[in-house]
Formats: C-alpha cells, sequence, structure tokens
C-alpha cells in the first residue's frame, strides 16, 4: 500500500509504501514480513528496509466496503507494525528509523484490469 501527503508549492511530497508478503484480497494476517519505502518526491531522496525481513505488519485487517459482487470489489484495510531495523537510502549514508506505524486506506481490485488498483489513503499515522 502506498500513502502519500499532499504536494508542497516547491513539489516536494512524502510517500510511504508498504510491501506486505504473503497478503491477499479480503483476508487478514498476523506476523505478515513487509518491505518498507519512504520516498521524498522532489528531493530525489529513497529509503528502503530493502527487503521484507526487517519490518512486520503484526495485523492486518480487510473490511468489505461498497457494492457485492460485480468486477470491482473495495476494501478497507487497517494494519500495524514495527521495524527492528532502519530504511537506508540508496545513494546515501542516510538512514531513517520507523520503530512503529499504523495506516488505513482503501484498495480497489478489478477483474477487468490487471491486479489491484492503486490503494487510496483514507488516513495514516507513523510512530
Amino acid at each position: 500500500m502506498s500513502f502519500a501527503g499532499p504536494v508542497h508549492a516547491d513539489g516536494r511530497r512524502l510517500r510511504i509504501v508498504f510491501g506486505m508478503a504473503n497478503a491477499t484480497e479480503g483476508s487478514s494476517g498476523h506476523a505478515l514480513p513487509t518491505n518498507l519505502t519512504v520516498i521524498f518526491e522532489g528531493e530525489k531522496r529513497l529509503f528502503s528496509t530493502r527487503g521484507d525481513d526487517r519490518c512486520t505488519v503484526d495485523a492486518l485487517d480487510q473490511q468489505r466496503i461498497g457494492a457485492l459482487g460485480g468486477a470491482t470489489r473495495s476494501y478497507r484495510v487497517i494494519a500495524k507494525g514495527f521495524c527492528i531495523a532502519p530504511a537506508s537510502a540508496f545513494n546515501a549514508d542516510e538512514r531513517i528509523v520507523v520503530s512503529s506505524f499504523d495506516f488505513a486506506g482503501q484498495v480497489i481490485y478489478s477483474s477487468t484490469l490487471a491486479g489491484p488498483q492503486p490503494p487510496r489513503a483514507t488516513g495514516s499515522t507513523s510512530r
């Protein structure tokens, strides 16, 4: 799931991406290995845990929303988790520590398109 903040007047924006292993449509999960990527758009800075062995989604809940049936299915996704190692920059010796996180967003799946649609964030909190 990807969450993006507002675009600032100078074109900068913070984007956080959670890549959860073994997360499937409509299923809840626990102890899901997760890759964390933090992007500072407009600043050419990117940080990543470079694998899903440094962060974990403790609890993932997906609740069906919208109309049932049809080619398009929507879910409200709520998750919380933690990281045991920092996210490192690719081109510098910088690191970001995200010790814990909580997020909520919407994921839309469509049978007429290849795979899930980009999630739309409905809220995001990082600690």
